[in-house]
């Protein structure tokens, strides 16, 4: 993968982080296959591109978050072990950008839109149902 071709958005933030390049969540999700793999975890953006042959968990475990956000999966496959913590330290290579949110599509649910109008559910289900 070619971290070089992305354009870091802002300075990172001070501390542990200071000095890393700040991708957006756009940025993150171009990293998207198995050639070219990125994953976001608690902030944090990992190239694990070269890692997918040797995660024990596999490399589909890797592959199915690949550009999007894998700190929910992350923790619940990790739990308080600190080793896999350790390991992904030689795989951090930026944070997210704090305008950028989450990374990946949005949950199906965004993209239902809230009902509007008239009358609840039950009712435009019955005027639909009935016509």
């Amino acid at each position: 993968s070619n971290t070089a071709a992305e354009t870091p958005q802002s300075a990172a933030p001070a501390g542990d982080d200071a000095g890393l390049a700040s991708y957006t969540a756009e940025d993150v999700a171009k990293h998207s296959s198995q050639k070219d793999l990125w994953l976001i975890i608690e902030g944090k953006v990992y190239d694990v591109t070269d890692w997918q042959k040797k995660h024990p968990g596999g490399a589909a475990a890797l592959l199915q978050y690949a550009g999007r956000d894998a700190s929910e999966a992350a923790s619940s496959a990790h739990g308080a072990n600190t080793r896999p913590a350790q390991k992904m330290q030689e795989f951090l290579i930026g944070t997210l950008a704090a305008d950028s949110g989450a990374g990946g599509p949005p949950a199906p649910s965004a993209a239902v839109p809230p009902l509007s109008g008239k009358g609840d559910l039950k009712e435009r289900l019955k005027e639909k149902n009935a016509a």
